[in-house]
């Protein structure tokens, strides 16, 4: 964009103080341990010493007498509710139930006055084990013989981003496979001038946010109500429909501010756990994660990655074939998506006329594996781009101009079933090749490494937004959109102000409660300004449409409404609707507006003024006092 363009805008482009800056920096800001709620109780957690056992009987009648205790909360405790959850795939107990599958899952829960007593009391809980043999890595678990993690058939996940089966549950280790491919990969490797093979690990990772998992839960006759750093509380609140049998209009979400996500607080993860708890002691109760649990919840999928690529005397790669064991842990959580994004990622950004890539994504006796930014593509980029540089070598040539000779063009249908690639990965790798001064032979003891890696979606393009409009020119903006410390939540607000040309400080965001905001799938994938971004953008423009229809009506004038539709958008794009949106002008002055106007059912109205223009500053207590418009 040029910069002659970029001062056509206001707003937008513009540096503007972060929204939640000064709360953070000053201590101001409430995270979810900050909450407290009336007569709140505090859980900690049990945790297994085992990877893998039978659990032949718990005994939690001392802990449950202890002073200051509230409950005990097992597996045996929770008859009435259902005790498996996923989004993905539907075979996450909340609590071990009848065998654990990893050293650290939650085997009970004490509910007490507060953490100290809850923490204290976990030692009279006495759990008797059967100790099974424990699978650690993709081979053992795959090995013939191998114990079975998971001997029970799973209900496939209603979220879980991808339109094929889920593999889990039938009667193996395999979580999910996934399977890639196109032309004929034996006959190009046969024929290749050059081919590079080798085996590539990618280890276990875990995505360190400041703030680890938190919940408040509380469960009354009214429903249940969750304060969590839930990155997609949508999600999480369709997993608890599940889990507690009610409808959606009886769970709520609220995520305040949090500590950082990086795909950590992706999905469900301690919720159940914490509303269980809740439920079972009959009080709203906090259960607070140390660092040390937090990496005992979640991490990323480990991977081994065999791959070979070939290239013919020209200097075209002409094959890539990769075979990938993915070690998902326990349970499933999001590593089906990732084991998918893993099979199309290996394909990288280049042109191959032959492709094969076979997938798995294998249950192991470890900590649940899940997201953790740009999921699947770190695991298999690394082997991908390797052999990148290795084939260049081995052929002569500059691993820049190999690179460049190679990467898809853009409008270039390369990935069959997917839309032409959109990127500009030559122009991309002349600015890194320029700004790495390539062709300058580094010091002694350095070195210059370039790559390239691109992706498909990393999540449904699906979210909505509402704005209103209201009588003094303020507006609100809806949002289900978490604020993770990226900063939509100032640039969301630029988006609005921009177009229906108000102070950017007259823009407020409420956000990420479920019980109030509209739906929005997930925070995540890179995704927020430019879906979120362009939803509140379609939502003003809409706002402006209908602020133009509302003032014609009260003016008895007679509008065409597609001409005002072509005029906003045409405007809009043009970079000329930069008026401050409270007058709309109209080519006739004012008329009493009709008899019982107030009363109708309608998005939203603009009030009248004793001018020629329809203005926001004058409101009149008959009419409406906003406009409000929805889009998704």
């Amino acid at each position: 964009m040029s910069a002659e363009k970029k001062r056509d805008f206001q707003i937008v482009n513009h540096s503007v103080p972060r929204r939640d800056g000064p709360a953070k920096v000053t201590g101001k800001a409430v995270y979810v341990s900050d909450v407290k709620l009336p007569a709140m109780a505090y859980a900690k957690v049990l945790r297994s010493p085992y990877a893998h056992a039978k659990i032949v009987s718990i005994d939690s009648a001392k802990a449950a007498a202890r002073p200051g205790v509230y409950a005990v909360l097992t597996s045996n405790d929770l008859t009435g509710l259902n005790l498996y959850y996923g989004h993905a795939v539907k075979d996450h107990p909340l609590i071990a139930v009848d065998k654990v599958r990893y050293a650290g899952e939650p085997v009970a829960a004490v509910v007490a006055q507060d953490e100290r007593t809850a923490f204290e009391a976990l030692e009279f809980i006495d759990v008797k084990y059967d100790e099974l043999k424990a699978v650690l890595t993709p081979k053992e678990a795959l090995d013939k013989g191998a114990a079975l993690l998971h001997e029970r058939t799973f209900e496939a996940g209603a979220l879980r981003g991808f339109e094929g089966e889920v593999a889990a549950g039938r009667g193996s280790n395999i979580c999910q496979e996934s399977h890639l491919k196109w032309g004929d990969v034996e006959a190009a490797f046969a024929r290749a001038a050059a081919v590079v093979e080798g085996e590539y690990y990618f280890p276990m990772a875990y995505a360190y946010a400041m703030e680890p998992y938190v919940a408040i839960a509380e469960v009354s006759e009214n429903g249940v109500t969750i304060y969590s750093s839930a990155q997609h509380p949508f999600m999480v609140r369709h997993d608890l429909t599940t889990v507690f049998k009610l409808p959606v209009s009886q769970i709520r979400l609220i995520v305040p501010f949090v500590g950082g996500g990086y795909g950590s607080k992706s999905y469900t993860k301690i919720e159940p756990l914490v509303a269980a708890c809740a439920w079972k002691a009959r009080r709203p109760v906090k259960l607070q994660l140390s660092v040390e649990e937090a990496m005992l919840t979640t991490r990323s999928d480990d991977a081994l990655t065999w791959m070979r690529t070939a290239v013919d005397a020209h200097g075209k790669i002409i094959a890539r074939q990769a075979r990938i064991y993915m070690n998902t842990g326990a349970y499933a959580e999001n590593s089906p998506l990732v084991c998918e994004k893993a099979t199309n990622r290996t394909v990288g950004p280049y042109s191959i006329p032959n492709v094969q890539i076979d997938t798995y994504s294998v249950y192991t006796n470890t900590v649940p594996a899940s997201s953790y930014r740009g999921f699947g593509c770190a695991q298999v980029t690394m082997a991908g781009e390797s052999q990148i540089d290795e084939l260049a070598t081995k052929i002569g040539k500059d691993p820049y101009e190999f690179r460049l000779a190679n990467v898809a063009k853009p409008g270039e249908e390369f990935f069959p079933k997917m839309r032409p690639f959109d990127g500009t990965l030559k122009q991309d790798l002349e600015i890194a090749a320029k700004a790495l001064d390539w062709q300058q032979t580094p010091p002694k003891g350095h070195g210059k490494s370039i790559g390239c890696s691109t992706s498909d979606a990393g999540a449904y393009p699906l979210t909505s937004t509402v704005i209103r409009v209201h009588a003094d020119s303020s507006v609100s903006i809806l949002t289900g959109s978490t604020e993770l410390g990226q900063g939509s939540h100032t640039v969301i607000p630029q988006i609005v102000a921009e177009e229906l040309g108000v102070p950017f400080e007259k823009v407020r965001v409420v956000a990420s409660d479920t019980a109030i905001t509209p739906y929005d799938r997930s925070t995540g994938a890179s995704r927020t300004t430019t879906l979120m971004g362009r939803a509140v953008l379609e939502a003003s423009r809409e706002a402006i449409e209908q602020m133009v229809r509302m003032a014609a009506e009260l003016l008895h004038l007679g509008v065409d409404p597609q001409r005002i539709h072509a005029q906003v958008f045409s405007h809009a794009s043009a970079g000329r609707l930069r008026h401050p949106m409270p007058h709309v002008r109209l080519d006739h002055p004012r008329e009493s507006p009709s008899p019982g106007y107030g009363r109708r059912s309608v998005a939203g109205c603009l009030p009248p003024s004793n001018r020629y223009h329809i203005s926001m500053s004058h409101p009149r207590s008959t009419l409406h006092p906003s406009c409000q418009c929805a889009h998704s």
